[in-house]
């Protein structure tokens, strides 16, 4: 009989979680402690596209959908590992594309700098087979005019930044679960991703 084994693809968010250059600061703070109010708590301030996260449609389509207006099933599918430093290009139907480039290895200090470009190639290949999300071990797949995300949103299919642990699942089969917070009409939202490994 198989078992299964997840394996964590997000990133821990902590106050030293490096955000997109040029956007606010995060912020936790607590705000009640056991010793006083009786219970801890605390408040976050933080951006939609933080840490491991989702991009919809409406991040850079004005009338595209937004967070609310996808079900459940959208966030899950079965996936498939892609090295875009050697892609092969005769590429199967599949849910999910994990485009790996080794980048988010280098460390989170590196994570803004050199950053992998995508080939649009692949990306057309990618569109044609229709998946449902494409998930990136880099922050953004590209640079103003943002042609890639445009592309891929355009297309309703779904890109999540900053994964890691991609490479734990090359030649595996595996089911991809990115799960984002359940805003209303939102651009983006920070997500937990796993994958499902069939041993």
């Amino acid at each position: 009989m198989k078992e299964n084994k997840y394996i964590d693809l997000s990133l821990l968010l902590t106050k030293d979680t490096p955000v997109f250059p040029g956007e606010p600061d995060i912020v936790f703070k607590q705000h009640a402690k056991i010793g006083k109010e009786n219970y801890n708590e605390h408040q976050i301030t933080i951006n939609t596209h933080f840490g491991t996260h989702m991009d919809f449609p409406y991040h850079m389509i004005n009338d595209g959908r937004k967070s609310n207006e996808f079900t459940l099933d959208k966030f899950i599918g079965k996936g498939k590992v892609i090295d875009i430093n050697k892609p092969d290009l005769d590429i199967k139907d599949e849910d999910v594309f994990l485009l790996y480039s080794g980048h988010i290895e280098k460390g989170l200090d590196n994570l803004f700098t050199n950053i992998p470009t995508l080939d649009e190639k692949l990306i057309d290949v990618l569109v044609s087979k229709n998946p449902k999300m494409i998930l990136l071990d880099i922050p953004t797949p590209d640079e103003f005019p943002f042609p890639i995300h445009k592309k891929l949103l355009g297309n309703d299919i779904l890109i999540v930044e900053n994964v890691c642990n991609m490479e734990l699942l090359k030649g595996k089969k595996f089911k991809v679960y990115a799960i984002p917070l359940n805003f209303a009409e939102f651009d983006g939202s920070p997500c937990r991703v796993f994958a499902e490994v069939e041993e």
